[in-house]
């Protein structure tokens, strides 16, 4: 009897608090936000998905970015930016539901500063629930990547180097031969005023046959993103290419429009 008596009181709880409350289903904050010279992220969306039980008098919605807080909206008025954040919020409607209005927020200005962990906060009359997720910035818009490999008697020496990264770098060197033993030193990393990084790795590859393919990776820790060297640097020939070819073909464009305006008179 004591036993059915406590599981009525249990469910009666729950199903108070699943009728009187709040319940956050999920927070929209990307987990990887990529600025390089070819993308352009103008803007990054946050939003928080909650529910409300009915005729809830009170609400109030707030973000927090690094336990700091960066905005926040009460049902009914407009929503507000703290002072120091106004140059990267974007201000938005998310809904035209009363309840949800304001609920989330639209970051511009896309720089490292944004990178941090973001927070929704839901609060009512009697109540309070949080989530929160972490945004990684990767910034890759003015980096520069090298990479030399030369052979030295019976080894082939390794080095590469990146600057101005943003976060912190891990170099690997590889080859494509599985027989080939890579010897690497230890990366000096240096922290740049403008919290950039530059970071340099160098190698000693053993029994390379002399068809080994080198190639150079950065990756960051935690992060599901990698750049390879030998990549990089095919693309920026590439880009260098195409700028050559548009300039030749504005030149000709111009030097036969020299042509025609001599023949006319």
């Amino acid at each position: 009897m004591k036993l059915f008596l406590l599981v009525t009181i249990s469910l009666c709880v729950l199903y108070s608090q699943a009728i009187h409350g709040i319940v956050i289903n999920d927070i929209t904050v990307p987990n990887l936000v990529t600025i390089s010279r070819n993308d352009s992220n103008d803007t990054i969306n946050l939003d928080c998905d909650y529910e409300l039980s009915d005729n809830e008098p009170n609400l109030l919605v707030k973000w927090f970015m690094n336990n700091k807080l960066i905005y926040q909206w009460i049902r009914g008025h407009e929503p507000a930016v703290l002072p120091y954040f106004r140059d990267f919020i974007e201000l938005s409607k998310t809904s035209d539901e009363p309840d949800h209005e304001y609920r989330g927020l639209t970051l511009t200005n896309i720089n490292i500063q944004l990178n941090g962990t973001y927070r929704c906060s839901v609060h009512t009359g009697a109540q309070y629930k949080s989530m929160e997720k972490d945004l990684h910035i990767v910034d890759i818009s003015d980096d520069e990547i090298s990479f030399n490999d030369r052979k030295v008697q019976n080894e082939t020496h390794l080095e590469c180097t990146v600057s101005n990264i943003f976060p912190k770098p891990i170099l690997t060197l590889v080859s494509d031969n599985p027989n080939t033993v890579i010897t690497m030193d230890k990366a000096n990393v240096v922290l740049r005023e403008n919290a950039h990084f530059d970071a340099s790795l160098t190698a000693v590859a053993q029994n390379a046959d002399g068809s080994d393919n080198f190639d150079c990776y950065v990756s960051f820790e935690g992060l599901p993103f990698n750049i390879s060297a030998k990549a990089e640097a095919d693309e920026l020939n590439e880009n260098a290419d195409s700028g050559a070819l548009n300039v030749n073909t504005q030149t000709v464009v111009n030097i036969l429009f020299v042509i025609v305006t001599l023949l006319m008179f």
